[in-house]
């Protein structure tokens, strides 16, 4: 109804596959991913950016690790359908390179889909704030934020790394 009267829809249907029913995102909700390191958390959060910058829907990713331009870098490799990990090893193949045109002009085409800030210090009030800019300056619908780990937060000091989590979670 609310697409209909050419309002935002309340819900943003992330579309992963099977699981997408599973996994509708309305505001103020939260989707914590959580596995072991290297099996693609980071590739997930970028591909469904793409996803939904194909939809016309802005997205805004917070990173506590990885400054922008190695997520542009990361982003172009989505874009350009490529093997990530051999792009920065340098082995992608010919016919890899001869996409990245294409995810360049996308990356033009469509500066304002989606947005990626770095929290420099890792801190919860400046993860925080980048993520309420990106929603306020930048109309992001959905945000992601890679890396809960590294954020630092009063408590965790003297806590353990569960309970850290949990009151950056909180």
């Amino acid at each position: 109804v609310r697409e209909a009267r050419g309002e935002a829809p309340r819900y943003v249907s992330l579309r992963m596959g099977r699981s997408a029913e599973l996994v509708r995102i309305g505001p103020g909700e939260l989707l914590t991913v959580a596995a072991a390191t290297g099996v693609g958390k980071s590739s997930m959060a970028l591909t469904l950016m793409t996803e939904l910058e194909d939809r016309g829907i802005v997205s805004g990713l917070v990173s506590v690790e990885d400054g922008e331009s190695r997520w542009g870098s990361k982003l172009l490799g989505v874009r350009g359908r490529l093997d990530t990990r051999a792009f920065w090893h340098g082995a992608a193949s010919r016919d890899e390179w001869n996409t990245m045109p294409r995810a360049v002009t996308l990356a033009a085409t469509r500066a304002d889909c989606i947005r990626v800030a770095r929290a420099k210090s890792g801190s919860v009030d400046e993860v925080v704030a980048l993520m309420s800019r990106m929603v306020r300056v930048h109309k992001c619908r959905v945000l992601f934020v890679d890396y809960l780990q590294a954020i630092q937060s009063a408590a965790s000091k003297n806590a353990t790394r569960r309970d850290a989590i949990d009151h950056v979670l909180a």
